[in-house]
Parts: C-alpha cells; structure tokens; sequence
C-alpha cells in the first residue's frame, strides 16, 4: 500500500469516526431534549428538561462505550494482523 493510500485511507477512517460521535451526541440531544421541553411546556415543569437532558448523556456515554470498545477491537485485531 503506497503513502498517499494509506494516509488517504487514515482520513476518511478519521472522518467517518468524528461523523460518527457527532451523531452519537447529536441524535439522543435532539429526542430527549425536545421531548423534555415539549413535556415541560405541556405539564408546564421544569423537570422534564433536566430529565430529558440526563436521559440524552446517559444513552450518549452508553453509546460512545459500545462504540469505543468497537474500535479498540478493531485496532488490535489489525495490529495482530500487521505482525503476523
């Protein structure tokens, strides 16, 4: 594999990866946070968009862990694959 591939390869990979968290935190913000403010202004209660923003960081970390751990495997399999 030539220099210009790999670090082609190495941009996209990084790209997707940051596309990716960007979405990890942007899709559970946007539900549970819009869901918290149409449920305070509907009961009107503060709570629900505390609420609503807790349950967003807490699916947020589940995720970048799961993701996290994915990528971790991923690098140690090709990492055994390079030294063999």
């Amino acid at each position: 594999m030539s220099k210009s591939s790999s670090t082609e390869l190495t941009f996209k990979k990084s790209l997707y990866i940051t596309f990716d968290f960007f979405t990890i935190i942007a899709i559970p913000l946007i539900i549970f946070g819009l869901t918290g403010k149409w449920l305070s202004n509907k009961y009107d209660n503060k709570l629900y968009i505390i609420l609503g923003l807790i349950c967003a960081l807490s699916v947020t970390v589940t995720w970048f862990y799961i993701k996290i751990f994915a990528l971790y495997k991923e690098l140690t399999e090709e990492e055994k694959d390079t030294k063999d």
